[in-house]
């Protein structure tokens, strides 16, 4: 049986040259680095500790590191930002101050947009959302 979620209009951004804030430094906070590097964002990864590979990347890529805890004023300026710390609460109080578009991690349904899975294969771009 497949659930119907309230996410009901699809869309794709385009990210190069925006500002994007990720609030996290740990493993999924890489994926989502990933991603939005490869997509020519301007991203900012903001938290007190960072795994290997968003040092890498950001290394790579030129990007941003803060390290210190979340604070709402690094959500200004922000086209899209991702909470994406292990803390439930911190996740919540970052999905409330965003002025912008902002996924949610650890509870989705705090999220204002959701991250499909993609593929791509030159021009075209498959992505499928549960």
């Amino acid at each position: 049986m497949l659930i119907k979620t309230n996410f009901h209009y699809p869309a794709m951004l385009r990210v190069a040259g925006k500002n994007c804030v990720i609030i996290g430094g740990g493993a999924v906070a890489a994926r989502k680095l990933a991603t939005l590097l490869a997509a020519e964002a301007k991203v900012t990864v903001v938290a007190p500790l960072f795994c290997d590979e968003v040092q890498k990347l950001a290394s790579a890529h030129g990007c941003t590191l803060i390290k210190d805890y979340y604070k709402p004023e690094y959500l200004q300026n922000a086209f899209v930002v991702i909470a994406a710390t292990d803390n439930k609460a911190v996740n919540r109080q970052i999905s409330e101050a965003a002025p912008c578009l902002v996924n949610n991690i650890t509870e989705p349904e705090l999220s204002n947009f959701t991250v499909p899975s993609a593929i791509s294969e030159g021009d075209i771009t498959i992505a499928l959302a549960t």
